[in-house]
């Protein structure tokens, strides 16, 4: 029997296990991107992406750590998303979806707090906007990002169009 359950139907135990295994983590294979020079997380690096999918709700996790050979690009970054968001309604080129990014610089001597978006333009993948500058996330912006040790880490939940 799959969600959302019809009123009057017969619900056994076995249904609602299933319903409630439907929320589990599911790994995805994340593209990083960048508006100018293409960023690579190179040789030690790491980029994993998980998601949970419940119904059209769809909870996402991005998490990324330098390693030697990273390379940081130019430009403001995105990142795949596992299913395209909803934009119905949504004005062109307006927010979405809203979440969460932190990142860190090389050895995590420094940490800064930034919103994660979805736009009406681009359903399929997350930016960052850096608090207080209007700016987008970037290679350079809200700092210089190089060397090991550097962390991001997106979290948001959203409404997916299927």
């Amino acid at each position: 029997m799959a969600l959302p359950f019809a009123a009057g139907s017969r619900v056994f135990a076995s249904d609602l296990n299933t319903a409630t295994q439907q929320g589990a983590w599911t790994s995805y294979p994340v593209t990083w991107a960048s508006s100018g020079t293409a960023p690579a997380k190179g040789s030690g690096g790491t980029l994993v992406g998980y998601y949970s999918k419940v119904g059209r709700n769809v909870t996402v996790k991005i998490m990324f750590n330098s390693g030697t050979g990273t390379t940081f690009g130019t430009g403001y970054y995105s990142w795949s998303l596992p299913f395209a968001a909803a934009t119905t309604g949504i004005p062109t080129s307006q927010i979405a979806h809203c979440g969460t990014l932190v990142a860190s610089t090389a050895g995590s001597a420094t940490f800064y707090t930034c919103a994660a978006f979805i736009s009406q333009g681009t359903p399929s993948n997350v930016n960052g906007l850096v608090n207080a500058s209007g700016t987008f996330f970037g290679a350079a912006n809200p700092a210089a990002f190089s060397g090991t040790g550097v962390q991001f880490c997106i979290t948001m939940t959203y409404e997916s169009t299927s």
